[in-house]
């Protein structure tokens, strides 16, 4: 059985991350709309924990197709050993 060697469950997690971002996004707007300064304020805080969440899905994303190639190699090295 072929694996995607963690890529898809990467991307779930980036893609979950950016999901958060847009919704804390629009409930800020909704805020600053309504004038309410104290809950925007709030928001902002809440959004900078969830772009710090945000950078360390993008840097895992950016490092599994690297491990998966990296494991793929080293098995097709121990394939060749074995010829």
């Amino acid at each position: 059985m072929a694996t995607d060697g963690g890529i898809a469950r990467a991307f779930a997690g980036l893609e979950s991350s950016m999901d958060a971002m847009v919704r804390q996004t629009q409930t800020l707007l909704g805020h600053f709309a309504r004038g309410d300064e104290g809950a925007a304020a709030a928001e902002m805080a809440a959004m900078d924990r969830s772009y710090s969440d945000l950078l360390k899905q993008i840097d895992t994303f950016s490092r599994t197709p690297r491990r998966a190639e990296n494991s793929m190699g080293l098995a097709e090295l121990e394939n060749t050993k074995a010829l």
